[in-house]
């Protein structure tokens, strides 16, 4: 008999995230496992469209207020295993574990550094508490890096001995696949030939750090195009500044994509702008097309990555005219594949190690 694994999800919108998680899912050995979706929020729903897994939506506002329907839905599910991958809703799981089937094993995947989640906590003193008494209610925990793990243990009860680190997944192939496609022709002239180009590709949020490169754009003396993909909270913040800096026939922000690859393929730079980030999927996408990077020194995995790549360029201070001397003067190295360095990030092996940590607890 199949046994039952649960993903839970918060929603299936662009996050990374849910994106991981859905790519996981859509990849495991269906003649083994019986995959079924838990999510909370179903609006605006970009993963997992067409699928045969079986999604429930709790359709709830907040995960608080969908506490026994997810329960009851756990219950009527009766999984041996449950997976989830967003830092309070694996809080949340850990709390209530008591509640859920005895036979039920818990795996929460973290997809952020936990000290930067509690630093933006208004309530951060409570959360820590939680962290500490109910975190090591699980089964396994899945970091992506060394410093990753110790910032579980540093922030959390966590047994040492249950913390196992799998990188972040990506799927070369069907990446190089899809940056064929055309960019819709309104987006064209966003992407001129002869002017060096840069993209940022992320959520609209203060974690992405955009207004850090865009505050320094004043500064930049030689002609260029930003293209930065996403949609969030910080949209107005972000228009703000490019209207009030003269920036407007330079930057643009374009809606969030399903696709963004052709937009990558067809710039030079990806800047990763994030004031903090854990294993970002965008990072092993654009380096899949064999782009170069600009990013900023943060103790995430995606640095660790990054600073093995000679050709990508690491940012050693945040000043705005240091900023804009950099994007000045980089230049496009078109040499050196990716391939090797990616291997191991690659979905079959990524898959094949969630495979064996959930044999490893049935």
């Amino acid at each position: 008999m199949k046994k039952k694994i649960v993903f839970v999800m918060p929603n299936l919108s662009g996050g990374g995230a849910e994106k991981a998680m859905s790519q996981l899912a859509e990849n495991l050995n269906r003649n083994k496992y019986q995959i079924i979706f838990i999510i909370f929020n179903k609006h605006n729903q970009i993963y997992l469209k067409k699928t045969k897994i079986k999604i429930i939506k709790l359709d709830t506002q907040k995960i608080s207020y969908g506490i026994f329907k997810f329960i009851s839905s756990i219950k009527k599910i009766n999984p041996e295993i449950i997976i989830s991958s967003v830092s309070h809703l694996n809080l949340f799981i850990s709390l209530i574990k008591f509640a859920l089937p005895k036979k039920t094993k818990l795996i929460l995947r973290e997809s952020n550094f936990i000290s930067n989640t509690l630093r933006l906590q208004d309530k951060s003193f409570i959360m820590r508490i939680f962290y500490n008494f109910f975190y090591n209610n699980c089964d396994k925990c899945l970091s992506f890096s060394k410093n990753h793990k110790k910032d579980i243990l540093k922030n959390t009860n966590m047994d040492k001995n249950k913390i196992v680190i799998i990188p972040n997944l990506v799927n070369t192939k069907i990446i190089k696949k899809l940056s064929k496609y055309k960019i819709e022709k309104k987006y064209k002239k966003y992407f001129k030939n002869k002017t060096k180009k840069f993209i940022i590709v992320g959520s609209l949020s203060y974690q992405k750090g955009i207004d850090i490169i865009l505050n320094s754009l004043k500064y930049c003396k030689k002609n260029f195009l930003i293209n930065i993909l996403g949609e969030g909270s910080e949209y107005l913040k972000l228009k703000k500044i490019i209207y009030s800096n003269n920036l407007a026939k330079k930057v643009n922000i374009i809606p969030f994509k399903k696709n963004p690859f052709p937009f990558i393929k067809i710039s030079d730079f990806l800047i990763l702008s994030s004031r903090f980030e854990g294993m970002s999927n965008v990072v092993l996408e654009t380096l899949s097309l064999d782009k170069q990077i600009i990013y900023f020194n943060n103790p995430g995995a995606s640095t660790d990555l990054l600073k093995k790549i000679s050709k990508n360029l690491m940012l050693r201070s945040a000043k705005k005219k240091y900023i804009a001397n950099v994007l000045d003067n980089i230049k496009v190295i078109n040499k050196n594949s990716n391939e090797q360095i990616l291997k191991k990030f690659q979905i079959k092996v990524i898959t094949r190690k969630y495979e064996k940590i959930i044999d490893d607890l049935l």
